[in-house]
């Protein structure tokens, strides 16, 4: 998380039981790198707060146009938030191959 151009920022609920980390969405240089919120605070507007606030902190870096792989289910939320897609293609993780779609934002 200390790498040079990374960003990340979490979501924090407080209620009776306390303050609580809900969600968190991280970036490096001009790529996302995760967006994550738990499924009980599922549409409830965190995801794209969190993805907005993270194209701010991007584009004040001077990103003029970010990229991330969609997972195939979160693809319709982030065209919802102005991102292009590309083919769906399949991308190494940890020696798993695992579907995704490009996409990308111009930013500036």
């Amino acid at each position: 998380m200390a790498r040079p151009g990374q960003v990340t920022l979490v979501a924090e609920v407080a209620d009776s039981m306390g303050t609580r980390l809900v969600g968190f969405a991280s970036g490096q240089n001009d790529w996302i790198t995760g967006l994550y919120v738990h499924p009980n605070h599922a549409r409830q507007g965190i995801g794209g707060t969190l993805l907005e606030a993270l194209e701010q902190e991007l584009r004040a870096a001077g990103v003029v146009e970010a990229q991330l792989f969609s997972t195939m289910t979160a693809a319709s939320f982030y065209r919802a938030h102005g991102w292009n897609s590309d083919a769906p293609t399949t991308k190494l993780v940890e020696g798993i191959q695992i579907a995704c779609i490009p996409m990308t934002k111009r930013l500036l």
